[in-house]
């Protein structure tokens, strides 16, 4: 029992330094299912020297230190336990040390390849800060308790109508006579003939259009913010060709002489004569009686808890950092800086000058805007321009 408690202890250890020193990659599971079944066999040998041996051969250090041994024949086995897991251990230290480089030199190659995905054609991105989330929600403090009370109500009296009839209902019958109306009809006078005529072979000049090379796009750097990449689409190359080819062949028609017709006028029935049936509805005329609607009674009435409520805000989210479609070409936009300008100091942002320039001070009043509404902040983003409403 001592020799199994001793070995469970040393597997267990293992596995806790492991994991604690982060070795727990994906080979691991599989290196720990070797080394239980390596131990398990040196169980089996353990319990058959054991057997042998006798319990009489285990000293009563034990009990003071599971993890000692003495010099009996069991301690052949331990020594080759112990020899086994510290071959296992400085396996999997190196196995460490591989993923710790190999981690470190595969990380540049991730922040290289680190570009916005999905991508629009002639647009422009950069790296913004999507600030905090928060959400509003709404509690309740107890501002009085409920309680009980029981109270007579009185009977409750409701006024209803009751109809009585004066006359009963009649029908009265109205002729319509039938109404007749004039209507031109085509008649045929010549039947229609069919003539036989043969058409000579018809030319014409196509031109056909050649693709020299297909269409591709490429990222290029921002001429005036190196910060910010642009995929710019490089169009289609083609060459236009001249041929002749025949444009009807020969062959023949039917020339159809069509049917000749006359208009004739003559009367029909549009609509037919008829009786129309009137209902003269029965006449009722309305009296007031007055009657009880819920008799008195007592009754306990719940007097509910009163509460007052009260608004806090709770983060739902953390800022991170993403790509984010931002405005080309900012120095050359100088009708949208104008407007933009104009906007943040209508908003008593502070701008002094209105000169379409990206200027430091504008800077400053669009990152403050982004921060007072929530936007991401960095750049000057398409959002935050359609949402000072400076584009669409």
């Amino acid at each position: 029992m001592v020799t199994y408690r001793l070995i469970t202890n040393i597997t267990v250890g293992i596995a806790i330094s492991l994991a604690i020193s982060g070795c727990a990659d994906k080979n691991y599971r599989s290196l720990i299912d070797e080394q239980n079944q390596i131990i398990m066999q040196l169980q089996q040998e353990l319990k058959s020297n054991n057997n042998i041996i006798g319990q009489n051969q285990v000293t009563t250090s034990y009990q003071k230190d599971d993890t000692k041994i003495d010099n009996s024949k069991g301690s052949k086995a331990y020594k080759e336990i112990n020899k086994i897991i510290k071959e296992l251990q400085d396996e999997l230290k190196t196995k460490k040390q591989k993923n710790k480089n190999n981690s470190t030199l595969t990380a540049p190659n991730n922040n290289n390849l680190d570009l916005p995905s999905n991508a629009t054609v002639g647009a422009c991105y950069a790296k913004v800060t999507v600030p905090k989330q928060f959400r509003e929600e709404t509690r309740k403090k107890l501002i009085k308790g409920s309680k009980s009370v029981t109270k007579l109500i009185p009977a409750k009296y409701k006024m209803v109508q009751k109809k009585i009839k004066v006359s009963s209902e009649t029908i009265k019958l109205k002729v319509i006579p039938a109404v007749y109306k004039n209507v031109k009809q085509k008649v045929l006078i010549a039947p229609r003939t069919e003539k036989i005529v043969t058409i000579p072979t018809k030319y014409k000049i196509e031109k056909e259009k050649v693709l020299v090379s297909k269409a591709h796009t490429e990222w290029i750097k921002d001429k005036n913010d190196s910060s910010i990449m642009r995929l710019v689409s490089l169009p289609a190359k083609y060459k236009v060709i001249t041929k002749k080819i025949i444009d009807i062949p020969t062959h023949t028609e039917k020339d159809i002489i069509p049917a000749k017709y006359k208009m004739i006028t003559k009367q029909v029935l549009k609509t037919p004569a008829k009786v129309l049936k009137t209902k003269i509805p029965a006449v009722y005329k309305t009296v007031n009686l007055k009657v009880i609607d819920k008799p008195a009674k007592e009754e306990t009435i719940n007097i509910p808890a009163v509460y007052k409520t009260y608004k806090v805000k709770v983060q739902i989210a953390d800022s991170y950092s993403r790509w984010q479609t931002v405005l080309c070409n900012v120095k050359k936009k100088t009708k949208t800086i104008k407007k933009l300008q104009r906007k943040l100091k209508s908003l008593k942002y502070k701008i002094r000058h209105i000169n379409g320039i990206y200027n430091k001070e504008t800077k400053n009043a669009v990152s403050l805007y982004q921060k007072d509404h929530n936007l991401p902040t960095g750049a000057l983003t398409i959002e935050t321009l359609k949402e000072l409403k400076i584009i669409k």
